[in-house]
C-alpha cells in the first residue's frame, strides 16, 4: 500500500469503528463486588451513546433493561437480583456491541456482614455496626459520591446494614422499609416513627423478618398447586350468550327459507361469527392474577408481606408494571433455579435507575410469584371477634413459610371486593402470624 493511500485507510478503518466504540458499555459494582443471593445488589451502567436499551444479565440472576436517555447517553445505579450463584455479568446492546463486566464478583458467607458507610470514619462506623452483629465478620464498604447511594432504594438490599453520621439520608426509610439495618452515629434520637435503640452515638433499628429472604421459596408454591384458573364467570356468561343468539338466528334463517342463499347466508355468518370470537378472545388478557397478604405482628412490630401469583392461560409475553409512585419493593420469587432460567425474566429500568416493569414469556399454565415487604413499629394486629382459624390455601403459604414454635395464626374472613376492572383476579383472606416475645 502507498503512503498516500495508509491515512485513507486509517480514516475508513476508524470510521467504521467509531459506533462500536461509542457504544461501549462501562459496568461497575458500588459495593466492591460483593452479592447475597436472593437479594438485590446495585450495579451502574455507563454508556456515552448508546443505540437501544443496555441489556445486563448473568447465570443466576435475573435479567436487567437500562433504557438510555434522550441523548442515547447511560449513566445509571440499578438494582440487579441475584437469585443463586452469580455467574460473570454480561452486558449487550439490542442489535449492536456486548461484552463482559470487567471487575469480579464475590459471595458473601453466612458468617460475614456487608456495612455501607456514609461517612468519613468508616473505623468507628464498622465498630458501631459490629455492635449489632457479633461472631460475625464486618465487611465496610465506604459509599462515597455524591449522592451517597443512588438509583433505586432496593438496588442496596444486599446491604446488612448502613451507618450513617446523621439521619437526613433520603433512603433511611426506605432501607428500614427494605429490611437493612440502620445505625445513627448521633447524640440525639435521630426522629422518625421508628423503634430507635441504642444510645449516643449508636442510635440503630434492626428488623429480624419471618418468611422467606430470598428468591428460591418452592413452599411459596404449594398453596397454590390445585388453583386451577380460567375465564371469569361475566365472560363465560357473556360468550355463551352470544353463541346462543347466533344459534336462535342461524335455526330461525334456516326454517324461513330453505333456499341455497339463506345457506350460504349462514355459513358466511359463521365465519365472521368465528373470526369475531377470535379477535374478541384474543382481545383479553388471559392472565390469571392471584392476591394474598401475610402479617407478622408480634410486640415491638412486624411486617406485611403482599403475595401476587400470575399465571397466564395460554403461552404469551407477559407484562407486569410497577407503581412508579410507590417505593419499589417488588421481588420475584421462583421455586427452583430451573424456574429462574425457564421464566427468562426481565426487570426494565428508565434512564435513572428507576424500575417500570418486568416482563417475561411464560408458557400457558406457569405461575410467578412476587412478593412485596414492608415494615411497621409499634403495636401489632390484635385479634378481633372477625378473626378465626386460617381455611383459605393462604393457610398454607403461611405455615410453609413463616411459622414458627408458639406462634399462632387467625384469618380475616371477610373478602375484599374485586376491582371493577379486576375480572381475571382472585383473593385469598389475609391470614395474621402472631408472634409472642421470646
Amino acid at each position: 500500500m502507498s503512503r498516500r493511500r495508509e491515512p485513507v485507510a486509517t480514516i475508513l478503518l476508524a470510521l467504521a469503528l467509531a459506533p462500536w466504540s461509542a457504544a461501549q458499555v462501562q459496568v461497575t459494582f458500588p459495593l466492591q463486588g460483593f452479592f447475597r443471593p436472593g437479594r438485590f445488589m446495585p450495579v451502574r451502567v455507563q454508556s456515552s451513546s448508546a443505540s437501544g436499551p443496555v441489556l445486563l444479565r448473568a447465570d443466576g440472576a435475573v435479567g436487567v433493561s437500562v433504557e438510555p436517555g434522550p441523548d442515547g447517553a447511560v449513566n445509571a445505579v440499578v438494582p440487579f437480583l441475584v437469585v443463586t450463584q452469580l455467574g460473570t455479568p454480561r452486558w449487550e446492546i439490542a442489535g449492536g456491541a456486548s461484552g463482559t463486566a470487567a471487575a469480579s464478583v464475590t459471595p458473601l458467607r453466612d458468617d460475614q456482614v456487608l456495612v455501607g458507610v456514609v461517612g468519613p470514619d468508616t473505623g468507628a462506623a464498622a465498630s458501631a455496626a459490629a455492635k449489632l452483629f457479633p461472631g460475625r465478620q464486618v465487611i465496610p464498604v465506604s459509599l462515597a459520591g455524591t449522592p451517597a447511594m443512588s438509583g433505586a432504594p432496593a438496588a442496596w438490599e444486599t446491604l446488612d446494614a448502613v451507618v450513617f453520621d446523621d439521619a437526613t439520608h433520603v433512603f433511611l426509610a426506605e432501607l428500614l422499609q427494605l429490611g437493612v439495618s440502620v445505625v445513627v452515629r448521633s447524640d440525639a434520637p435521630p426522629a422518625g416513627n421508628w423503634a430507635w435503640q441504642g444510645g449516643a452515638g449508636h442510635w440503630y433499628v434492626r428488623h429480624n423478618p419471618a418468611g422467606p429472604r430470598g428468591a428460591i421459596e418452592p413452599g411459596a408454591y404449594e398453596p397454590i398447586a390445585a388453583w386451577r384458573p380460567g375465564w371469569p364467570s361475566p365472560l363465560r356468561r357473556r360468550a355463551a350468550l352470544l353463541a346462543t343468539v347466533f344459534c336462535i338466528v342461524a335455526v330461525g334463517v334456516t326454517l324461513w327459507r330453505r333456499t341455497r342463499r339463506a345457506a350460504l347466508a349462514i355459513v358466511a355468518a359463521s365465519v365472521v361469527a368465528a373470526a369475531g370470537f377470535t379477535w374478541w378472545g384474543r382481545r383479553q388478557p388471559m392472565l390469571c392474577e392471584l392476591d394474598t397478604r401475610v402479617v407478622v405482628t408480634g410486640p415491638g412490630g412486624g411486617h406485611v408481606d403482599d403475595w401476587t401469583y400470575y399465571r397466564p392461560l395460554r403461552p404469551r409475553e407477559v407484562t407486569v408494571k410497577v407503581d412508579r409512585g410507590s417505593n419499589f419493593r417488588d421481588k420475584p420469587v421462583f421455586d427452583s433455579t430451573q424456574h429462574l432460567r425457564q421464566t427468562g425474566l426481565l426487570l426494565h429500568v428508565d434512564a435513572s435507575g428507576r424500575p417500570t416493569g418486568f416482563t417475561w414469556h411464560a408458557d400457558g399454565g406457569t405461575t410467578l410469584a412476587f412478593l412485596n415487604r414492608s415494615f411497621f413499629t409499634g403495636v401489632g394486629v390484635a385479634p378481633g371477634p372477625t378473626r378465626s382459624p386460617p381455611l383459605s390455601p393462604a393457610r398454607e403459604l403461611a405455615v410453609r413459610c413463616y411459622l414458627q414454635p408458639g406462634d399462632t395464626l387467625s384469618e380475616d374472613p371477610t373478602q375484599p371486593d374485586p376491582e371493577p376492572d379486576a375480572a381475571w383476579s382472585t383473593r385469598w383472606p389475609t391470614v395474621t402470624v402472631e408472634r409472642p416475645p421470646r
